[in-house]
């Protein structure tokens, strides 16, 4: 079942260190409008809390960590499909080969409950993502 859901959310970070925006803690209300199902499109609200954490080891090299606990107290319809929570982590390693170019492996983790199920799942995905920010020069 392919998911089609418009997600907002507003909160407060609770707490920021130094510059960086990609390291500290946030509270938010997050609503759905979920558009999955083509006869009804109900709306969701969760509260959500996550961190989030960047450490530069060297000056071509840095790890990022974030993750975040979604659960769902309001719901518009019952649908047995939708979530009571949804925890998730994602772990990467950038490492500049050279100027433009560098590497990313990358390691996530989700954990869900849905209404009607009687277990949790999860998901552990990994992978390398390339980048590559220059010029491209074609003949």
């Amino acid at each position: 079942l392919r998911r089609n859901i418009l997600r907002g959310k507003a909160g407060l970070t609770i707490f920021r260190r130094g510059d960086s925006r990609k390291t500290g803690a946030y509270l938010a209300m997050v609503g759905e409008y979920d558009m999955t199902y083509s006869d009804k499109h109900p709306s969701k609200y969760a509260w959500e809390a996550g961190v989030n954490a960047e450490l530069k080891l060297y000056e071509y090299v840095s790890f990022d960590v974030e993750g975040y606990y979604r659960n769902y107290f309001s719901y518009d319809e019952y649908n047995g499909s939708d979530l009571v929570y949804d925890a998730g982590a994602t772990g990467h390693m950038s490492v500049t080969i050279i100027d433009n170019f560098t590497l990313e492996p990358y390691l996530n983790y989700r954990y869900i409950k849905s209404r009607e199920a009687e277990k949790a799942g999860s998901t552990l995905r990994t992978g390398i993502l390339f980048y590559y920010s220059g010029k491209l020069i074609f003949w």
